[in-house]
């Protein structure tokens, strides 16, 4: 059977990477440090995706599975030595850490591996490269037959507490967007893998509009005493708002890069009713958390807003946005330092209001 290796057995490795490695026939090694998870997967070799829809839940088993843990690094360099085709998310401050494991991994191989980084991050591609650079050995094999490819991970995957802890709630949607430009040789057949060629449009579609939009329904959402998602949404003053910072992301997008407005704004209007999916039961606390590092300069939010005025598009509804962020956490202020160096926004930001948001 086919081999893949999925760093990272969190929600998106278990929730979406994993499903799509098994549909596609592939055996998956999950490498991970959770102790307890890596147990149950070896003594169940199956876990529990539950999809939810607007309908309801509808339970799969993802099979053909084994963990180990990262702190094993001969093994998991074995099992990187030895793969068809491998995956990380562990998020952006973990990937210091594994990339001496996959380092070692890549200086045992033969044939050419292409990652797909799987990171909330700008140009996390080329980031996991440079950690990685420093500990291999072959310099020339790895230059010319690794691939490192960005992913926009766009299926939402909530943290929710389940009685089965190998269980993972997540959405219906499940493709996944990778750089086309990035792969290295012949990329192997994975289902629900759409290849984009350029990708730079792509990731802004991601960050400027999916995560951009989410967090500004999380941070409105917060004011109004929500819990979740679905039920900001719900409410039309806040939904106003996400949408008419979507079209202002969607136009700018559009006259950047080209792209058809009418496909971005309907992509828009689809991350809406996703976001009314009640049975996700994605929370307001989940989506808005650690406000201050995504109010960083090229994030979702002030990194939206700089987007739009570069081409020339008042960032009228993304500011309300921001100002709902600035009062998420107390300690949040326009004098912090990452805030002021975003002239001209900077002023903007201050003469923005939040309305009043009555129903």
């Amino acid at each position: 059977m086919k081999k893949a290796v999925m760093y990272g057995a969190g929600s998106i490795g278990r929730g979406f990477i994993g499903q799509l490695f098994y549909i596609s026939g592939y055996e998956t090694c999950f490498i991970d440090v959770n102790q307890e998870i890596i147990d149950l997967l070896n003594n169940e070799h199956q876990y529990t995706l539950t999809i939810a829809s607007p309908n309801g839940y509808k339970s799969e088993y993802i099979r053909n599975i084994h963990a180990i843990s990262g702190n094993d690094t001969d093994k998991a360099a074995s099992e990187i030595a030895e793969c068809e085709i491998m995956a990380t998310a562990v998020g952006e401050n973990i990937l210091k850490f594994i990339a001496p494991v996959i380092a070692k991994g890549i200086d045992q191989r033969k044939t050419p591996l292409n990652i797909i980084v799987c990171e909330n991050m700008m140009n996390s591609d080329e980031y996991l490269k440079s950690l990685i650079r420093p500990y291999i050995k072959n310099m020339d094999f790895f230059e010319n037959n690794i691939g490192f490819i960005q992913a926009s991970v766009g299926r939402m995957v909530p943290v929710v507490v389940s009685n089965n802890p190998l269980e993972v709630i997540v959405e219906q949607y499940n493709q996944l967007q990778i750089d086309k430009d990035k792969i290295v040789g012949t990329f192997p057949e994975i289902k629900n893998i759409l290849q984009y060629s350029p990708f730079e449009s792509m990731k802004k579609r991601k960050l400027y509009m999916h995560n951009m939009s989410h967090a500004v329904c999380a941070y409105l959402g917060k004011i109004k005493g929500y819990e979740y998602i679905y039920q900001a949404i719900e409410d039309k003053a806040i939904q106003d708002i996400v949408r008419g910072a979507l079209l202002e992301s969607a136009n700018a997008i559009s006259k950047s890069y080209g792209v058809s407005l009418d496909e971005l704004i309907a992509h828009g209007e689809d991350l809406i009713e996703r976001y009314h999916n009640k049975y996700l039961r994605d929370t307001i606390e989940r989506v808005g958390r650690d406000p201050k590092r995504k109010l960083k300069r090229d994030d979702r939010l002030i990194g939206a807003a700089l987007f739009c005025l570069s081409n020339e598009i008042n960032p009228e509804y993304i500011l309300i946005g921001i100002k709902a962020a600035l009062s998420y956490e107390k300690e949040l202020s326009m004098t912090d330092t990452q805030l002021k160096e975003t002239e001209p926004l900077y002023e903007m930001i201050i003469k923005a209001s939040l309305p009043a948001l009555n129903t």
